[in-house]
């Protein structure tokens, strides 16, 4: 599984990929949240999400140098 969380404006955003084995009509997913949910709250996302952020968020090694103190 992978998961996204954001915060803005006191609106949190959850977004959820699991790797389901078996018969996806058998899969359930139980979260607790402080509202109910209508269907115009949940919502299917392009799979290259996961790939965009993990990459944009991967360590990556940085040099600076300066010429001021030279």
């Amino acid at each position: 599984s992978q998961v996204i969380l954001a915060r803005q404006d006191g609106e949190t955003t959850l977004t959820l990929a699991n790797d389901v084995e078996g018969d996806v009509s058998e899969f359930g997913l139980v979260i607790p949240v402080p509202a109910v949910l209508t269907a115009d709250d949940v919502r299917v996302v392009d799979p290259s999400l996961f790939s965009v952020l993990d990459a944009w968020s991967a360590p990556r090694l940085v040099s600076y140098t300066c010429q001021d103190f030279d």
